[in-house]
């Protein structure tokens, strides 16, 4: 029985990889992740099989396959919240904050004469 996460991770950045290599390897990339959600679910490393659920409902979704990704997404949020990453989940879900200049706030009456 493999005791570390390596392979698992290795293959999830595998499948990143070629997400991110822009020459349409789509199918590649969605099999590095397959790869690693079965390694993961086989020696118990829930942690590893939701990023891999999780990195695999992207995938599926910006290739216009939402119904496999929402099973894939449902699956990595039912994980996370077996192990008590409630709040990590919210975290992940919430809108990811404006990067850059920060937004001018409009100003009220209470912020003037304070």
């Amino acid at each position: 029985m493999i005791c570390s996460t390596k392979p698992s991770l290795l293959m999830r950045s595998l499948g990143s990889l070629r997400e991110r290599s822009g020459d349409g390897q789509v199918d590649d990339a969605e099999q590095w992740y397959r790869r690693a959600i079965l390694l993961s679910d086989e020696i118990g490393m829930r942690p590893e099989a939701a990023h891999a659920r999780r990195d695999l409902a992207t995938l599926l979704r910006r290739a216009g396959r939402n119904e496999e990704a929402t099973v894939q997404q449902a699956s990595a949020r039912d994980l996370r919240r077996a192990m008590g990453l409630i709040g990590r989940l919210r975290n992940e879900e919430a809108p990811k904050p404006h990067i850059g200049r920060r937004p001018q706030q409009p100003r009220t009456s209470a912020h003037m004469h304070n």
